[in-house]
């Protein structure tokens, strides 16, 4: 089992950030179409984590990389668990359920939508979004074909 080995690369738009931390290390490519837009670990069995934050929950970006760095980790295998910047603690593997301070996350059987204006099934044919008085309605019905 590895405790904190790995490496986190961190990034930042306005006052958002994003830590991501891949357990086989990662390196930034630096030939080819995705030169310097890519991410990539050369381990057969990686585990990839992302965290996000922002400015006003944590400080500054310096502040932020500094916290997420000395969060706990544990790799075994293709399991992990590890703490979060809430308190929390995950767990999770390729074979194991999801979870979230001991207690199973569904995965699977939860709406694709579902917010304070807008849940929706999946699949959904329509989508009302409703604002007050105001609603936006998308259609997902699919368009029948014609022969030319």
């Amino acid at each position: 089992m590895a405790t904190g080995t790995g490496s986190w690369a961190f990034a930042r738009k306005g006052s958002g950030y994003l830590a991501l931390y891949a357990s086989q290390d990662m390196e930034l490519t630096r030939r080819g179409d995705n030169a310097y837009r890519e991410l990539r670990s050369h381990g057969r069995q990686t585990i990839w984590l992302c965290m996000l934050g922002r400015a006003e929950t944590d400080g500054t970006f310096a502040q932020f990389q500094e916290k997420v760095s000395a969060l706990k980790i544990d790799v075994d295998g293709l399991q992990v668990t590890c703490d979060t910047l809430r308190g929390q603690t995950l767990r999770f593997g390729w074979e194991d359920p999801f979870e979230v301070d001991g207690q199973t996350q569904p995965l699977t059987g939860f709406k694709h939508y579902d917010g304070p204006f807008c849940s929706a099934e999946l699949p959904a044919e329509q989508l009302d979004m409703q604002y007050g008085e105001y609603v936006l309605r998308l259609h997902f019905e699919p368009e029948e074909q014609t022969e030319a």
